[in-house]
């Protein structure tokens, strides 16, 4: 992941229908964010009220969703490189980063404190991070597989893994790991043992991301979209106990970068570098909804806890919140925007 801090020119789109089974958003006003930066990272707050952001520059910032107002902003300590992945502890007190050249850092959520520095020589880049469900463990990724004791930060074991492995995410019960490959791989870990369980295969270019469903019994994958010879981004859905392929979503004109599962399992939730989100009905692959509304690359996406909203975020430097029985946009969370 490379994140390139760009100008954000906000675009207020209204959503509209464009069939009986779909909608996407036509209409649409400008306005104006106040950062040139990227969101890098969103998060839910645990009661819902509010929303947390990560910016390319540095920049921690918390949001009012009912309102779009501004609650709180702070620095992340000792911040001097591009952040190429974040993970959110489960409380949502801090987080860990990947940096490029610079190693894993975890700061302290509401202050920036940093708090922990991945020992050794940060000359390598670990090219994701990701936090266990428990809070026990964290992972990162550099040359395999490191697992970390999250109360003391040491390296508890290191799973070789043949393949250069883009990004991880860990079951809901913490039990495995599943992990995307630039040989076009996904593979399921135990993470007791390190032993390979199964191979999920048939990407393009790569696996970019990767979800497990809340009950731990599907994984959706994306690969890397090759638009020279017209292929575009595909997300792929598995049965985790036996890795089996049940569907396909297609649709997105461009890499799909992040993935997200309604709590009940039923949708699923994709931002793409072809500037759209999409809603889908997760059984059968069937989009529901379109969320244009974004001038750049979409990096993250996130489904709130009760279901009813989504967050979208990327190069252009805003969060949009979008109500998810209509694919309605509700506001924008951004520094000076006009919500």
């Amino acid at each position: 992941m490379r994140l390139i801090a760009k100008l954000s020119l906000l675009s207020v789109w209204l959503v509209m229908p464009l069939s009986s089974t779909s909608h996407v958003a036509l209409a649409q006003t400008t306005a104006v964010c106040g950062r040139n930066a990227a969101v890098v990272s969103t998060r839910y707050d645990t009661d819902g009220t509010s929303a947390q952001l990560i910016w390319s520059d540095g920049q921690g910032e918390e949001y009012n969703l009912k309102t779009g107002a501004l609650i709180q902003n702070y620095r992340l300590e000792s911040y001097t490189t591009t952040l190429l992945s974040v993970a959110w502890s489960p409380d949502g007190k801090s987080i860990l980063a990947a940096s490029q050249y610079g190693g894993v850092h975890e700061w302290e959520v509401g202050t920036g404190k940093l708090l922990w520095t991945e020992p050794g020589p940060p000359n390598l880049n670990s090219n994701a991070v990701a936090w266990s469900p428990d809070g026990l463990t964290f992972l990162t990724l550099t040359n395999g597989i490191q697992l970390w004791e999250a109360t003391t930060g040491q390296l508890l074991r290191t799973v070789p893994d043949g393949s250069s492995i883009w990004v991880a995410a860990w079951s809901p019960d913490s039990k495995l790991i599943v992990t995307g490959s630039t040989d076009g791989v996904a593979r399921i870990y135990e993470v007791s043992t390190g032993t390979l369980l199964r191979t999920l295969p048939g990407h393009i270019q790569g696996v970019w991301s990767v979800a497990w469903s809340l009950d731990g019994k599907r994984i959706a994958t994306s690969d890397v979209a090759n638009t020279d010879s017209g292929a575009s981004g595909t997300v792929y859905l598995w049965e985790t106990s036996t890795g089996k392929q049940l569907t396909k979503f297609q649709g997105h004109q461009g890499m799909v970068r992040s993935i997200a599962w309604s709590p009940d399992g039923k949708r699923l939730l994709t931002g793409s570098d072809d500037k759209l989100a999409r809603i889908w009905e997760s059984k059968t692959g069937r989009l529901l909804y379109t969320l244009h509304r974004h001038n750049n690359v979409i990096w993250n996406v996130e489904w709130s806890s009760d279901g009813k909203t989504v967050l979208t975020s990327g190069l252009d430097g805003v969060a949009n919140l979008w109500g998810t029985s209509s694919g309605k946009f509700l506001r924008a969370l951004c520094p000076a925007s006009s919500n």
